[in-house]
């Protein structure tokens, strides 16, 4: 109870935080607070916005990433949307929204031509009130074959009371106005789309490959192989940096996670679309299980969706908002993501802070030596030489031992992994000479990323006492630890990366 009734200092933050950027946050003043207030990861939707735009916000950040000091993770996000909308009356002009009304028929084509020639959605302005009012299409090529009578298809609440000719005919439930560029989902049923649509891929080639994005989010995935075609495309295109993450959004996703997981570099779990495939109280349930599953794999978790939702419009988030941020904290997610809240809210850079201030808070009441000895426990073994030292370097690296510090030397970022996955209650510090590795630490639970040299990673570690004692000087300068603390050093037994052999050591900063 001290902790909660005394003002003690809340430790460095080790869970990361994603922020979506959007209209609300492109400012160069907004990136720049974002940054301040603690941003790790950036996330760029690609159901709105255009490359183009896209590209000039991603370049301004990462110039005040860069004069911050800081190494912030970017992620594309891709997204099953609906079209571009054309008012027909007024020569194809497009407009933002169209407004539907409660009774009226919509048909909805599902195709793979992305092209804004093809891709449009209208008002109708039929008479006959059998016939649709307005025309949607979708990039799920297989809607109409997937779909069956009374279907609910979350565009605007359309429930599906005819399919054929190639298309949906449903019926809106409720009135409002249907956006342009929204996402899609279906109620209950797998619907197959293109594992990558040629916008998608088009996107890739002139914006995460082009750009260097560090991660793309790829939506209701539902299998291993969609991940496997976009890894080859990636590799084959020139993206073999760009690590994937694998979106947790639909029924089939659940049924096959334990596939996808091992195919995924990480995993986003999409409560809010999940929360229309399945019943929404089951949301909850999902989310501990992948939570588990993802800590025992050593993959990283965000949890996405609703969490500060009510800061879109108000300065302070309720306290059941704050409660689900700090139980996905202490459950042992990775990162915990806003979206709404930083895209098109009120008060972006007040909810990084608010998420910031919550997400320190509960790792100050974690209990880091039971969630390592659950992930230890649980753990396929025997384990291999890396594993073993992760082990017992997240085993040392606590308060109890006076250890204030984690080091890794990993140039492929391997090793650090493996120590994150168990948990350790101190900051980690990563130290690469790869760039990519360096700015996808900023992901992953607990870890800092640290570039140094390539000639520096395969030093002799007998020489390499100079360089080591530079990176902690640079740990300290980032507040990480304090002068006269003791860290705990990850490297190899010959020289400093751990490539090949680990071997432990205990040094004052």
């Amino acid at each position: 109870m001290d902790m909660i009734t005394s003002d003690l200092a809340l430790p460095v933050r080790k869970t990361k935080i994603a922020a979506t950027i959007g209209p609300a946050s492109r400012s160069p003043e907004t990136l720049q607070a974002l940054v301040a207030a603690g941003m790790d990861m950036a996330r760029f939707k690609f159901s709105h916005a255009t490359p183009t735009t896209h590209a000039d916000t991603l370049t301004k950040l990462r110039q005040i990433a860069s004069e911050a000091g800081r190494c912030i993770a970017t992620i594309m996000d891709l997204q099953v949307r609906t079209s571009f909308l054309v008012d027909r009356t007024n020569g194809n002009a497009r407009i933002a929204r169209i407004e539907l009304q409660a009774g009226e028929r919509v048909a909805i084509y599902g195709t793979d031509d992305l092209t804004e020639a093809n891709f449009v959605g209208y008002r109708t302005h039929a008479k006959d009130p059998t016939e649709p009012a307005a025309v949607i299409k979708v990039d799920l090529p297989d809607l109409a074959m997937c779909v069956k009578k009374g279907s609910i298809i979350h565009l605007m609440d359309v429930e599906d009371i005819n399919t054929g000719r190639g298309c949906v005919v449903g019926l809106v439930r409720n009135r409002g106005a249907l956006g342009e560029r929204k996402v899609v989902h279906v109620a209950g049923v797998t619907v197959h789309r293109a594992q990558a649509s040629m916008q998608d891929m088009a996107d890739i080639q002139s914006f995460a490959v082009q750009h260097g994005v560090d991660y793309v989010a790829a939506s209701q995935v539902q299998s291993a192989s969609e991940i496997e075609a976009l890894r080859n495309f990636l590799d084959d295109c020139g993206g073999e940096h760009i690590g994937i993450i694998a979106k947790i959004e639909t029924l089939g996703g659940l049924r096959q996670f334990d596939e996808i997981l091992g195919a995924a570099n990480a995993i986003m779990l999409a409560r809010g679309a999940l929360g229309l495939a399945i019943p929404p109280e089951k949301v909850p349930l999902a989310q501990a299980k992948i939570t588990t599953k993802c800590k025992i794999a050593g993959k990283p978790l965000i949890i996405a969706r609703h969490m500060l939702e009510s800061m879109t419009s108000s300065p302070r988030p309720t306290r059941a908002e704050m409660t689900d941020v700090a139980n996905a904290v202490l459950d042992g997610t990775d990162a915990v993501m806003l979206c709404s809240e930083t895209s098109s809210g009120a008060f972006p850079a007040d909810a990084l802070r608010t998420m910031d201030r919550i997400c320190r808070s509960a790792e100050a009441a974690t209990n880091y030596g039971v969630i390592h000895s659950f992930i230890r426990d649980f753990s396929m073994k025997p384990f291999n030489t890396l594993e073993a030292a992760a082990v017992a370097q997240a085993a040392l690296s606590t308060k109890d031992n006076a250890i204030a510090l984690a080091v890794v030397f990993s140039d492929d970022g391997q090793a650090a992994e493996v120590v994150s996955k168990y948990r350790p209650a101190v900051p980690l510090m990563v130290v690469t000479s790869k760039a990519p590795v360096a700015f996808r630490c900023s992901m992953v639970f607990g870890q800092v990323g640290h570039l140094v040299e390539a000639e520096e990673m395969h030093l002799e570690v007998s020489k390499a006492s100079e360089v080591v004692k530079r990176v902690l000087c640079w740990a300290e300068g980032r507040g990480l630890c304090k002068k006269g603390q003791r860290s705990t050093i990850l490297h190899g037994t010959n020289e400093l990366d751990t490539s090949n052999t680990a071997l432990i050591s205990i040094q004052n900063v």
